[in-house]
């Protein structure tokens, strides 16, 4: 349940030391934002719904409608006082118009907060985006901003509503883990007021919305200066180091405001250094030179107190024609390295070497499944005898000096396994003893099975 340790303060004017930080995210159906292509639709037929939501939470106020379509999946909720009244002859631009679904939004969201002092500047570090305990947060109304979801502990200076009560903000128009810190802080050091590492916002949560905001540098060599996520972007920033007695940063800031380019001055989170950043919505490379001129002015008037300063610039802007060299040239280099990878296996696969190496057996990872068939010697072409009786492993020979094969498409008569094992016992023990006897005379023909029984024997 949401915790709120603060009082709620009604006030319009904030303290000039500090940002005003509005959350923009609405519910209500009149908001262009949460409006398909943010445009009304060509027909004007009544109002439609999203077909799917997580809340689908909207303000209605009172409208008037030729007609209504509602989800296919989920409810639609509409706050109390919200009036619908049909009619068929309604003019009501309201009638031109689908919703997208109102989901829960997040405190670390960058792209739900707006600098009310500085709008849309992008030489605002990320995290700087988001209230801090030295800015006042500004709901413009409450009952439309009941969708905020906050994960943790936020402390800000204040909380202005401008419309609304805080019972309602802390009742039923937050859904959230966290709880407001209430600080009152005002940022008393000349040389300006760093957040440290604890305070600043989870980085990756900040990041993941900033990359969906920020656009795609149009710039040679980009720089990525610090507290913008590692993304890189164009322009310039200067890091100003070891601040002498005497430095500024207010003095900075209105030095600042002479400058065409979007600027920024502050405390680098978690140190004493201050940087400073230009920037443009559409780089153009003012920024540039502008940079290079407060870079020069510090380091020629000593009344800055800038101590050690170190500039960084990002290189000119693409242009039409280098962009078409460029895209040409990797359209090149692309096609050419395809080709040659092409060409590399053309020549691998006709090459000598690749015809002599068994493809199949590397693959399959095991020898050849061909079929072979034992063979024996004839023992016809040693004679009808024998010093010693030959084992099945010594008698196997090549094609060459092999009998008939059926493999070679000669017909054969096929022994049957009575006679092989008949066969195979006679040679193993002629005598017709159970034990092996040693062989000290010659066996005749007569005494031994003779080359057609034994050429049977090798068929099966």
């Amino acid at each position: 349940m949401l915790r709120l340790q603060c009082f709620f303060i009604l006030l319009l004017i904030a303290n000039s030391s500090c940002d005003r930080k509005l959350w923009t995210y609405t519910a209500n159906v009149r908001d262009k934002q949460n409006w398909v292509e943010g445009k009304h639709q060509e027909h004007c037929n009544g109002l439609i719904f999203p077909e799917t939501g997580s809340l689908n939470d909207f303000v209605i106020g009172q409208i008037s409608v030729k007609s209504v379509v509602l989800p296919r999946r989920g409810d639609v909720g509409l706050y109390p006082g919200s009036r619908i009244i049909f009619d068929e002859n309604s003019p009501d631009l309201i009638n031109c118009v689908k919703l997208k679904p109102v989901d829960a939004k997040f405190w670390d969201d960058i792209r739900g907060w707006k600098n009310i002092e500085d709008p849309g500047n992008p030489a605002i570090p990320f995290h700087e985006r988001l209230p801090s305990r030295y800015d006042d947060v500004i709901f413009n109304d409450v009952m439309d901003s009941r969708i905020l979801s906050m994960l943790r502990d936020s402390p800000v200076k204040s909380i202005i509503v401008l419309k609304g009560n805080s019972e309602d903000l802390m009742l039923s128009h937050l859904y959230s883990n966290g709880k407001f810190i209430i600080t009152n802080d005002t940022c008393s050091d000349p040389t300006g007021c760093s957040l440290s590492q604890i305070e600043v916002p989870y980085q990756n949560d900040v990041c993941y919305y900033a990359s969906m905001v920020e656009p795609s540098h149009n710039c040679e060599s980009a720089i990525v200066p610090l507290g913008f996520c590692q993304i890189p972007r164009c322009g310039a920033s200067i890091l100003i180091r070891n601040l002498k007695v005497g430095f500024r940063l207010e003095r900075i800031k209105n030095k600042l405001r002479d400058y065409k380019s979007f600027t920024h001055a502050s405390k680098v989170p978690g140190s004493r250094h201050v940087q400073v950043v230009f920037a443009e919505v559409n780089f153009t490379a003012v920024s540039l030179d502008e940079a290079r001129d407060f870079y020069n002015l510090l380091q020629a008037d000593n009344s800055y107190y800038s101590g050690d300063i170190q500039l960084l610039l990002s290189g000119p802007p693409l242009s039409d024609g280098y962009k078409i060299v460029k895209n040409a040239i990797s359209m090149t280099l692309g096609s050419l390295l395809v080709a040659i990878v092409v060409f590399g296996l053309l020549l691998l696969v006709f090459s000598p070497v690749f015809g002599n190496v068994d493809i199949r057996t590397r693959l399959l990872g095991s020898r050849p499944l061909s079929t072979y068939v034992l063979r024996y010697d004839n023992i016809h072409d040693r004679g009808c005898t024998i010093d010693t009786v030959p084992s099945v492993s010594s008698s196997l020979v090549n094609l060459n000096h092999s009998f008939e094969n059926p493999v070679y498409d000669q017909s054969t008569s096929r022994s049957t396994s009575n006679e092989t094992l008949a066969s195979v016992k006679q040679l193993e023990n002629p005598s017709g003893t159970n034990q092996a006897q040693p062989v000290e005379e010659q066996y005749e023909c007569d005494k031994m099975p003779c080359a057609e029984e034994v050429q049977d024997a090798a068929k099966v």
